[in-house]
């Protein structure tokens, strides 16, 4: 589901935003995606020094809430070292999704499931981005490139909040569910 609002639209729109927006090419979609590695290494290094205190539903939430805001600030932008800035500071916020995912899906699924949940869990998000990328590019010839990708961080930070709030994530440490949670599916 995240994949669907979150990445994919961007990614099927950020070369249209670079040649419609930007008015530039190639070299600049290439140094947009750099910018963006750069600061998922560091925002990783980050991570391993401060994400151990923060409880999992903020931490992806805040993620979430933290990156939708990068492709909502594209609609403002027209500056190509603006736009570098913006995925450099996206890709150390982004960076800890990849770390708290997994680690809240082996926290939370009993051992006897995960090989079915982890299955599932990647069925879905396997069918995530090619439905967003065909969603972000039909909604982007309805809307515009602009829009689209504003659409598509504003859908991501409601999603980060929604997340963020959930009380069922409201946890730092736990080394499986709780018993009554535990039921064979």
């Amino acid at each position: 589901m995240y994949s669907i609002f979150a990445y994919a639209p961007l990614e099927v729109m950020l070369p249209a935003y670079v040649d419609d927006v930007l008015d530039a090419g190639s070299g600049v979609l290439g140094t947009i995606w750099t910018f963006f590695a750069v600061g998922s290494f560091l925002g990783s290094l980050l991570w391993v020094k401060l994400g151990k205190k923060l409880p999992y539903s903020f931490s992806l939430g805040g993620v979430m809430l933290l990156w939708g805001l990068a492709p909502v600030s594209f609609s403002y932008v027209t500056s190509e070292w603006v736009v570098f800035a913006i995925m450099f500071l996206g890709g150390v916020v982004y960076a800890p999704y990849n770390i708290v995912s997994p680690t809240l899906q082996q926290t939370l699924v009993p051992n006897s499931l995960r090989g079915r949940v982890v299955g599932v869990y990647g069925l879905i998000a396997g069918l995530g981005f090619p439905i967003g990328v065909y969603l972000g590019g039909v909604v982007g010839e309805l809307l515009g490139v602009s829009e689209t990708i504003l659409l598509s961080g504003l859908l991501t930070v409601g999603l980060g909040l929604l997340v963020m709030l959930n009380p069922v994530l409201r946890f730092k440490q736990t080394s499986v569910l709780p018993a009554d949670n535990q039921k064979s599916m």
